[in-house]
């Protein structure tokens, strides 16, 4: 016996094909029309399965592809038998139950708090996948996607798969990478209005070479075009601005990058009484000042003890978690993360075993999980663990960011 499973988020039916024409084709149709897109035909052969999604869900999703469409073309000869059964889930233990779907947990309850103004680095990237990191050497390449990405574009696309209302400002270039990323953004229901749109400036773009051997290493070139990066009309900043004092956004969200545009807003923020969660990567002037603004900041182990000035990673984050309603979190990879809010004891999230088959993006998920946790009241060793499972969904799956898949 054959199976043939079709692309879904879910295998719930099967049927059981004689060999006849009259094939099985899942579409993308539109309920107020006539039109009908075959996304996937499947001609079947005796003794052939077909696995797929049907459920519709209740109430609707408002994501495609949540509702896989299907239709069975004309029988035109022979006979044709199928056989429907619905299929349940067992599992192992509540905890693994629990996690089986990140996004329909985490959208459990009210999210009328949940809108955030992202600030960061939108880069397309290039991944290449390799049996390992070539020194010197040339070596084929086994698979290669584009993908939207970059550190505040990754984080800002999960926030909006985890149901939050983003409003992302960033940089592109009026190329077609521009174009490119802000339609997938728009897809996703983002508002793009504070974005900003460079004439003749290529957008930040990046080569991304992933190994597939066992110590699944990684490698990544960034290109900043420096007419990206020219300053922008204090117009811009003031429009974001506005949008805070009007009571716009919940929380304000900055990669670390960008910070010509982010330290204006942060600094507003706070003036305003409005969390900002903030990421480092480089340590410098600039980011010292955004991280002592950041209500939360989670950066990894090196720039946690870089900032703090100390070797212990106990010590630099108790040491940074320095006034009423700081919380700083430290992460480090397969290691976890370790977190502390102002006068508590230090929290220490392992990370989940899973089947990693890309860490690109992986932090940007665990800020975008934190965030929405940390808006909807919840403690610190909470926000830690559902920003863990978020990021756990994204090493899982391929690519720069996380995807309604995964989660």
């Amino acid at each position: 016996m054959k199976f043939i499973q079709v692309p879904s988020e879910r295998n719930d039916d099967f049927c059981i094909f004689l060999p006849v024409r009259g094939e099985f084709a899942i579409v993308d149709a539109d309920d107020n029309s006539d039109d009908v897109r075959v996304k996937h035909l499947i001609k079947p052969q005796a003794g052939d399965v077909v696995l797929f999604y049907q459920e519709r869900l209740n109430p609707p999703s408002q994501y495609p592809p949540y509702e896989l469409q299907h239709q069975g073309n004309d029988v035109t000869e022979g006979q044709k038998f199928a056989c429907r059964t619905m299929v349940d889930y067992i599992f192992p233990n509540e905890e693994t139950a629990h996690l089986s779907n990140v996004k329909d947990d985490n959208m459990t309850g009210s999210t009328e708090k949940t809108s955030v103004l992202a600030i960061g680095n939108t880069i397309m990237d290039t991944m290449l996948t390799v049996s390992h990191i070539p020194v010197d050497e040339k070596i084929h390449v086994e698979t290669k996607k584009t993908y939207v990405g970059g550190q505040g574009g990754n984080a800002a696309q999960a926030l909006a798969l985890l149901g939050a209302k983003v409003s992302f400002m960033t940089r592109v270039g009026d190329d077609a990478e521009g174009t490119t990323a802000m339609k997938a953004y728009k897809k996703l229901g983002m508002d793009v209005r504070h974005s900003l749109v460079v004439p003749g400036a290529h957008t930040s773009v990046a080569a991304v070479l992933v190994a597939t051997d066992k110590e699944k290493h990684r490698s990544c070139l960034i290109y900043d075009d420096p007419k990206l990066l020219q300053p922008c009309s204090k117009e811009a900043i003031n429009g974001a601005i506005e949008g805070l004092s009007s009571g716009d956004f919940n929380a304000v969200y900055c990669d670390g990058w960008q910070l010509d545009l982010a330290l204006p807003i942060a600094r507003a923020a706070k003036q305003l009484d409005i969390p900002v969660i903030a990421d480092v990567e480089a340590v410098s002037m600039e980011t010292r000042e955004l991280a002592d603004l950041a209500s939360v900041l989670i950066a990894s182990v090196p720039i946690i003890k870089a900032l703090a000035g100390k070797d212990d990673v106990r010590a630099a984050v108790l040491g940074l978690a320095n006034r009423p309603g700081r919380v700083v979190i430290a992460t480090e990879g397969e290691k976890g993360s370790y977190g502390v809010a102002y006068f508590e004891e230090m929290v220490h999230i392992p990370a989940m075993d899973v089947d990693v088959h890309d860490t690109t993006g992986a932090g940007d998920s665990f800020h975008a999980g934190y965030l929405i946790a940390f808006l909807k009241g919840r403690s610190v060793a909470d926000c830690m663990s559902f920003a863990t499972k978020v990021a756990a969904a994204k090493c899982e799956t391929p690519g720069s960011s996380v995807t309604y898949e995964a989660l």
